[in-house]
């Protein structure tokens, strides 16, 4: 029974799956995007502009409609911000009014500017002064918790049932403003303590003038009232997420606080941010925020509300995304219009580029039709009537090719033989010169050896027109060159044949006639023993063997009269005697066999030797 493969492999074949899927539908896009089909970049062109349209349209309309609803969401905020300041403002004038109410009372007013002189009259002026107090309190407004007239004494009626002031309040800020001022005095809210516990106050003071002398200061009256009248107003607004509304006096400092902001964003960060009476947009750690502001007169507090941006238009967005998504329908609707009607209109030119692509193959008897309408009939008239005319010329063609190649080929093998006809009596006569030489001296034993090597060396010329392996060749250098050293003991040579396949196959007499040439041009004049050497490597798909001669190098003139030689060596044929027949030979023969890109190339330098380079393919 097979073994069941486990959830990890399983796992890993599905992503190999959708990996596949993945890089064939990216292969499938790309093949789509590079296409040279005309209908396909006609529909790319037409899909890129409705999509650029709908898109362009579509982003423009979003930023004008964001713009503007974000502008009108704001002022909308402004106005609940103002009727919050007004709310605020009114309810801080009403514990104003408050205070201005002992001038409504002439007892009141008698009684502070009149001193008491007895504890009788103290404990009168105490009672009628407190008893109008209790009255103030008894107002319709439940928020006011405490009301004060500190003159010769504190008189006082709380809700607590106790004073708030202390004895010490002549010290007090709140005290001394209430005397250089005769305008009403906010005191910002602050705790007021109710034994073990406290609540938070907003207190209003004002100071009383006497009616009969206005410079005459009477006393100071001071009204209490709960902080959750302020919060009351400002409780009525709802914050959306990601908002909140603040009250912060003059200082800064928190009046009230109702906030849904992330931990990330301070109120000090928004007090600062916070244009006067105005709406501005702040980023904060990545987030817009619209912030409304408004001061509330006379007392520089500041109510301040802050939006997400995101929040206040979430819903103009999703009606804007359902526009893009109309858009974009509407988009891709009328790329399927225009597919429909381009391949309607363009199927007839592609049944005549099949056409094309069948005479491509080679099929000319194809012909177009021509029922067809507008300016696709008058081109597929055409195409047949190119047919026709191409039919013909082709029979002319392929008559008068085969005529040339013909006509070619023969002069080819006849440049190629003539070539090997030419190399074989050139070597033959300066190898029997050697041996002659050598049998003048009374050398018999080199005479042998030289017989020897004469006999590789002729057996050799046995192939020569043919391909020889690259051994064989090295076999018949070296011979050559040890008939060489019969003449000239000082000669030394080396081969290298490293890392070389010796089973290359070349035109036999490659090698031989370039170091031939080497020891009779380039060594021939030296006082001392030459030196030859043959190296032979691979570069990339080339193989290159090198032949180095010590010798006295060519002349500039003679080595640019040998290179244009070289150059045009395929063209001199039976001419290339007259170049001195072995390195023009050769590279002829080298082109003839190889193609242009291979034959001879020649370096030298006056003094400094040379070096023949043999360029061939690395494989035969």
């Amino acid at each position: 029974m097979g073994a069941k493969l486990g959830p990890a492999c399983e796992q890993n074949k599905e992503k190999e799956s959708d990996s596949l899927h993945g890089h064939l539908a990216g292969k499938r896009l790309k093949d789509f995007f590079q296409t040279n089909n005309m209908r396909k970049r006609m529909l790319q062109i037409i899909s890129l502009l409705i999509f650029a349209t709908a898109i362009i349209l579509s982003v423009l309309n979003y930023l004008r409609f964001s713009s503007d609803y974000t502008q009108k969401s704001a002022k909308n905020v402004q106005q609940l911000v103002e009727q919050v300041s007004k709310n605020v403002e009114n309810y801080l004038d009403g514990i104003a009014q408050l205070c201005s109410s002992p001038y409504y009372s002439s007892s009141v007013m008698s009684l502070l500017d009149r001193e008491s002189h007895s504890e009788q009259e103290a404990l009168e002026k105490r009672r009628e002064i407190e008893g109008y107090l209790q009255q103030v309190m008894m107002s319709p407004r439940k928020d006011i918790i405490g009301a004060y007239i500190i003159s010769d004494a504190i008189y006082y009626n709380s809700r607590t049932g106790h004073s708030s002031i202390t004895n010490d309040y002549t010290n007090e800020q709140w005290y001394l403003d209430a005397l250089s001022s005769d305008e009403s005095i906010l005191l910002s809210v602050h705790p007021e303590q109710i034994g073990s516990s406290s609540r938070m106050v907003v207190s209003v003071v004002k100071q009383i003038r006497s009616l009969q002398d206005n410079d005459k200061t009477l006393g100071v009256i001071r009204i209490d009232a709960n902080y959750s009248g302020i919060k009351e107003i400002c409780d009525r607004i709802s914050v959306n997420p990601g908002g909140a509304l603040f009250i912060a006096d003059t200082n800064g400092n928190l009046i009230y606080s109702n906030s849904l902001l992330p931990s990330s964003v301070t109120t000090e960060q928004i007090h600062s941010s916070a244009k006067i009476n105005d709406f501005c947009i702040q980023k904060f750690h990545g987030t817009n925020y619209i912030i409304n502001s408004q001061t509330i007169s006379n007392i520089g507090w500041q109510v301040i509300e802050v939006n997400n941006k995101a929040e206040i238009t979430k819903e103009a967005q999703a009606t804007l995304l359902f526009s893009v998504i109309f858009t974009v329908g509407m988009a891709v609707l009328g790329v399927v219009i225009s597919a429909f009607f381009i391949n309607k209109h363009l199927n007839p030119l592609y049944k005549t580029i099949k056409l094309m692509e069948k005479v491509e193959n080679g099929d000319l008897s194809v012909r177009a039709d021509t029922n067809c309408y507008d300016e696709i009939a008058y081109l597929n008239g055409e195409f047949n009537s190119m047919l026709t005319r191409i039919q013909e010329m082709v029979i002319q063609e392929n008559q008068l090719t085969k005529e040339i190649y013909e006509a070619k080929y023969l002069q080819r093998q006849a440049q190629y033989e003539a070539l090997q006809r030419q190399i074989q009596p050139h070597f033959l006569f300066n190898t029997l010169g050697t041996i002659s030489t050598l049998a003048k001296c009374d050398r018999s034993d080199e005479v042998i050896s030289g017989i020897d090597q004469l006999a590789t060396l002729l057996r050799g010329i046995v192939n020569a027109g043919k391909e020889i392996s690259l051994e064989a060749e090295l076999k018949i250098t070296e011979s050559y060159l040890r008939l060489q050293q019969l003449r000239n003991e000082a000669l030394t040579y080396d081969i290298c044949t490293d890392e070389v396949d010796l089973s290359y196959q070349l035109p036999a007499l490659t090698i031989q006639p370039i170091v031939e040439n080497a020891i009779t041009h380039g060594c021939g004049s030296l006082q001392e023993g030459a030196d030859i050497k043959i190296d032979m490597w691979y570069e990339g798909d080339r193989l290159i063997i090198s032949v180095y001669d010590n010798g006295s190098g060519i002349e500039p003139e003679v080595l640019s009269l040998l290179e244009e030689r070289l150059s045009t060596a395929e063209q001199q044929g039976d001419d290339a005697s007259s170049s001195g027949i072995a390195l023009v030979n050769i590279q002829a023969r080298i082109r003839h066999k190889f193609g242009g890109a291979y034959g001879i190339h020649v370096q030298s330098e006056i003094d400094g030797g040379t070096a023949v380079t043999l360029i061939l393919p690395r494989r035969s």
